[in-house]
């Protein structure tokens, strides 16, 4: 059961990251052609790629860590001795997943708190859109969670 969610869920992001690819390309696209044809473009076109750039950003980093290729923080791990590597894995897991953890609470905050109900971009709630960085952030975290080394005892130390 596992193995299919986790195939749903890794199709379901990369359909998510290819439509808004297309989407950065596709709107800039339209607004060339409708200036063209109706002396006019999109409604706040560029708001939205600029907005759809930001969106890309957390979509890539969690695509990123998905894979295990996110950037992480490294003390040079190769040049210990094979009987420290386990224990520092734990030990950068715990600082990533603290550092990412502060950024969602952070961010969290900035949607709620620097953004008014009612600003929008064309028909979207900023709050919205802007809600994808504290989302961003605590998938990275998450896919950083499920990465820790080790059996249970080291993975609920990555929690602590």
């Amino acid at each position: 059961m596992a193995a299919g969610f986790t195939g749903v869920l890794r199709r379901f992001e990369n359909g998510i990251n290819y439509l808004s690819l297309f989407l950065l390309t596709l709107i800039p696209a339209a607004e060339v052609f409708l200036r063209g044809l109706f002396h006019g473009g999109i409604p706040d076109g560029s708001a939205y790629v600029y907005h759809m750039v930001f969106f890309l950003t957390f979509i890539g980093g969690a695509l990123t860590a998905r894979e295990g290729r996110h950037l992480a923080i490294v003390v040079g791990e190769e040049h210990l001795p094979r009987r420290w590597r386990g224990p520092v894995r734990v030990l950068n897991r715990h600082l990533s997943i603290a550092v990412l953890t502060a950024l969602v609470w952070s961010s969290l905050s900035f949607v709620l708190l620097a953004f008014d109900g009612e600003q929008t971009i064309g028909f979207l709630p900023l709050r919205v859109i802007v809600l994808f960085m504290p989302l961003g952030f605590a998938a990275i975290a998450f896919r950083f969670f499920r990465r820790c080394p080790g059996e249970r005892a080291s993975k609920l130390l990555c929690l602590l």
